[in-house]
């Protein structure tokens, strides 16, 4: 296979139909702000005594309980320039709440980005992978229990209250 400008992922259909799966930046952006919402509204951004948030550097930080794993940086340096400033107030945001920053970086960002990291002494501890297929409309049922596939366009009746608080489904 061959992909100019950005890498694919080969994954089979349930019908072994080849199907291509490209990593754009578009696409990262989207991954990484669905995985930092998510992270905000698990650590209770905008609920009294919940997690506080930040815009900066094109991604947002998440900062909770500490030693909680919502608290993180995501979406970081996607398709735009990360200044000195923007990793002061990130650091600033970590600091007040004395809590550790832990940025977790796409490969799709600028080596510049990473250079910039390193002169303020951040190191790499790991990696993540996060992977990813298409999902048909209708998956014909087999010897499992039934599975629905639900978008993002179902209102918020169909979510039921959890913990008392009513979580909105998008």
């Amino acid at each position: 296979m061959r992909v100019v400008g950005s890498w694919a992922l080969v994954v089979g259909s349930l019908r072994n139909i080849p199907m291509v799966l490209q990593a754009t930046l578009e696409l990262a952006k989207r991954v990484e702000r669905t995985e930092i919402d998510f992270c905000a509204v698990g650590a209770g951004v905008g609920v009294p005594g919940g997690a506080a948030s930040i815009e900066v550097g094109g991604g947002r930080g998440v900062c909770g309980q500490p030693g909680s794993p919502m608290n993180k940086v995501l979406g970081l340096g996607l398709g735009v320039t990360v200044t000195d400033e923007d990793l002061e107030a990130l650091e600033a945001f970590y600091d007040e709440r004395e809590c550790p920053i832990q940025i977790e970086l796409c490969p799709l960002v600028s080596t510049d980005l990473v250079a910039k990291l390193q002169g303020r002494g951040y190191v790499l501890k790991g990696f993540e992978n996060e992977l990813a297929r298409v999902v048909p409309e209708s998956v014909p049922a087999t010897d499992g229990p039934p599975v629905e596939v639900l978008t993002g366009d179902r209102d918020e009746e169909a979510c039921p209250p959890r913990d008392g608080r009513r979580l909105r489904c998008s």
